[in-house]
């Protein structure tokens, strides 16, 4: 009996369900396509490489312009899901064709010792340095990894300090406002884009083939978790914390209906409390 691990089936899921959109709006054409020229991709042949990035630069114009997704990153993520790819696998090949002219692609991987795995790499590198980078790597028989140290990021990280703090809030219901609107807009942010059924980062780290897995990484994967897990542990306080002001809340409504006073009437409202609700509200 086969089994299978709970990233295989994940993958298999994302695959039936990425399929059954392909289907039902009319990129089946597309699809065949695609499949039936991925083979080559495999066998690493440099032009079909190069082919299948076009093919999957057109098919992601086509699910935009049919509605199917919004966008075309959502769109080459439909398709990787669909084929049933390596994470990222369709993005490398659209890079390679948005930054490559074939020629100039096919020229670079004829040069000795050099692999699409040196070329997905020169794609970082500025265009006045890359051929120069792959001449150099052909020469001394640089590794794809090793290219990799040797390349100037075109636009190199500014250090970062540790930022203003935030300004504490002028009163109780500003103090509110902004909780609700950082919850949601961090709630959002995991369930529509690190944690949604195109892109699940656990699983797409755990797909990732090990020659991008580096100390680096290792060390942001470490950083995130715990990051998490202060935040896990924080929350319940948190939750605690503002339940015990439910009671004088529902003590001050009860009075103020008692009163006459209709519940949820106010002098005034300083407008944050609806600019959470469009945040939140909007897609």
């Amino acid at each position: 009996m086969v089994s299978f691990t709970k990233t295989e089936i994940a993958v298999r899921e994302r695959q039936a369900k990425a399929r059954d959109i392909v289907e039902q709006d009319g990129l089946r054409e597309t699809y065949e396509k695609l499949a039936d020229r991925f083979h080559g991709i495999r066998r690493r042949t440099a032009e079909d490489f190069y082919e299948v990035g076009e093919l999957v630069i057109a098919g992601a114009k086509e699910a935009v312009d049919k509605h199917v997704v919004h966008e075309t990153g959502k769109a080459l993520s439909l398709w990787n899901a669909a084929l049933g790819l390596q994470p990222r696998m369709l993005y490398k090949c659209a890079e390679v064709v948005n930054t490559y002219n074939r020629g100039e692609f096919l020229e670079l991987v004829k040069l000795k010792g050099l692999t699409i795995a040196h070329l997905d790499v020169l794609i970082l590198a500025t265009p006045s340095d890359r051929r120069r980078l792959a001449e150099q790597a052909s020469t001394e028989g640089w590794s794809a990894e090793q290219l990799r140290s040797e390349i100037r990021p075109q636009n190199p990280p500014k250090p970062r300090g540790p930022g203003r703090a935030p300004a504490v809030p002028r009163n109780v219901k500003q103090g509110l406002a902004r909780a609700q609107k950082a919850s949601a807009a961090f709630l959002k942010l995991l369930k529509q884009a690190l944690f949604c059924d195109e892109f699940r980062l656990g699983d797409e780290i755990r797909m990732m083939p090990s020659t991008e897995l580096d100390g680096e990484m290792r060390d942001q994967l470490a950083q995130t978790i715990r990051s998490f897990e202060e935040l896990a542990r924080a929350a319940p306080n948190i939750v605690d914390h503002l339940s015990k002001a439910v009671p004088h809340v529902e003590e001050a409504c009860a009075a103020r209906q008692v009163g006459g006073q209709p519940d949820g009437e106010h002098d005034g409202d300083d407008g944050e409390t609806a600019d959470v609700l469009a945040d939140a509200d909007s897609p």
